[in-house]
């Protein structure tokens, strides 16, 4: 996700500030990614959870909000998403088509995921910190239409894009009502995307089919990979 970032061209320069939450256990190998991607490509700032904290997504949004400037917005992604290098610049377009203005919330409804056997053979060969300098020379590549298969928009598979000065309380989820599950717990999913977007007043689907979210679909319990698995969370 963050190659993909750093790799955005379009008619004019983007401030990208990009908050990284992880486990406080990967701390060393997350600041030394981080500090790549802040002496190369943008601002990158880490918030590291404790794993009771860091198992319910709502929680962690809620932190990261308030972390926000009151005139920007908020893209949230996992890391395992990725953008063709026409992702920003397409989507500050829709930003200011007055078709899209006054809303709480806008996210796309396109959304593909490659194909498991792929995006395994991918992360195979990029998770690892200590791949060369961390870059994947062109996202771009990566995205090959024949592993492609369309997927529907539920809970964080929304592309969701939050302008923060709708929301001067800062909360993504009420911490007492938050229907998360925990997120190392096998096949949960978590709630409090959806709640999120039911509390809003507008919410707008962006119908472009240039502005996509890509998901590197991949294995996440390989019992014979515990460290593959940890670094990629």
């Amino acid at each position: 996700m963050l190659n993909s970032l750093a790799q955005q061209q379009g008619r004019k320069k983007f401030e990208i500030n990009v908050v990284v939450s992880s486990l406080i256990e990967n701390s060393i190998l997350l600041n030394e990614l981080c500090f790549h991607f802040n002496e190369n490509h943008f601002n990158v700032k880490l918030n590291l959870y404790h794993k009771d904290i860091f198992a319910f997504r709502g929680l962690t949004r809620n932190v990261d909000f308030k972390l926000a400037d009151h005139d920007s917005w908020i893209l949230f992604a996992d890391c395992d998403h990725i953008y063709r290098k026409d992702f920003l610049h397409n989507l500050f377009n829709a930003i200011e088509n007055k078709h899209y203005k006054n809303s709480d919330v806008m996210y796309t409804t396109h959304r593909f995921s490659m194909a498991e056997g792929y995006g395994n053979k991918l992360v195979d060969g990029n998770w690892s910190l200590r791949s060369p300098r961390y870059t994947i020379p062109c996202v771009d590549m990566l995205i090959d239409e024949s592993n492609l298969r369309k997927t529907s928009n539920v809970g964080a598979g929304n592309t969701q894009l939050i302008e923060v000065k709708q929301f001067p309380d800062r909360v993504y989820v009420n911490p007492s009502t938050c229907k998360d599950k925990n997120l190392f717990d096998k096949g949960c999913h978590p709630k409090s995307d959806i709640q999120f977007r039911r509390s809003c007043s507008k919410v707008i689907k962006i119908n472009d089919p240039n502005i996509v979210q890509y998901h590197l679909n991949h294995s996440r319990h390989d019992s014979d990979n515990k460290e593959a698995i940890n670094e990629q969370r």
